[in-house]
């Protein structure tokens, strides 16, 4: 199998960005979809895809912001 470092650096190489950016880009693309589509909450969603508390917050200030902008 691979190590973890030359996985991480293949992917890089491939992806152009770390594994843990590309997941959480990830998260946060199917975070803002799910938020349009259901009735779920902020947190629930959060909750759901594993999103760290950190995370949640620049999700729910982006939200915020393009509600104030609306």
């Amino acid at each position: 199998g691979l190590s973890r470092p030359h996985f991480y650096k293949l992917f890089r190489r491939q992806m152009g960005v770390k594994p843990n950016i590309y997941l959480n880009t990830l998260r946060m693309e199917r975070a803002v979809q799910r938020l349009g589509q259901t009735g779920q909450s902020i947190t629930e969603i959060g909750d759901e895809l594993g999103l760290t508390q950190w995370l949640f917050l620049v999700i729910k200030g982006s939200i915020n912001s393009i509600l104030e902008v609306s």
